[in-house]
């Protein structure tokens, strides 16, 4: 195995989680974001030459590609066998934001990354990433305890 293809296989492992988690909040089911985290873990490993020898955070650079990744687009209630009910709840919540706050959602709780990296990915600033962040936690908030 090559140097290359060793550290390619350590970002793997250390980040699947937050592209996954990234995922898991966008989507509306877990096939959906096992799909997409594979294949955005294919198109790195395609780029991966290119990323190395220009240097920077993997993670942010995973998680550009991984908002390039079309949402998928499924009616509601499909694809959600696989989650429990008490999830249905806050998937639901999480389907009646718009697009961008559930973006800045995903890329906060799902992949982890902080208001900086969000503003950096995003083009917003931090101020604005901390006001959509409020914003929709309020509104989820909002939503779950309306339907308890």
């Amino acid at each position: 195995m090559t140097t290359s293809a060793q550290s390619f296989s350590t970002v793997t492992d250390e980040h699947v989680d937050s592209v996954f988690g990234f995922f898991g909040y966008r989507e509306r089911s877990r096939a959906e974001a096992e799909r997409l985290t594979q294949i955005t873990f294919e198109l790195a490993r395609d780029g991966w030459g290119e990323f190395e020898h220009g240097g920077g955070n993997p993670a942010t650079w995973l998680l550009a590609i991984a908002r390039d990744q079309p949402v998928a687009r499924q009616e509601p209630g499909t694809g959600e066998s696989d989650v429990v009910s008490s999830d249905r709840e806050l998937i639901a919540a999480l389907n009646r934001l718009d697009r961008g706050e559930r973006e800045v959602i995903a890329l906060s709780f799902g992949a982890g990354l902080g208001g900086r990296d969000i503003a950096t990915m995003t083009g917003l600033s931090v101020e604005q990433i901390r006001q959509i962040t409020t914003g929709a936690l309020r509104r989820l908030r909002y939503e779950l305890h309306a339907s308890a």
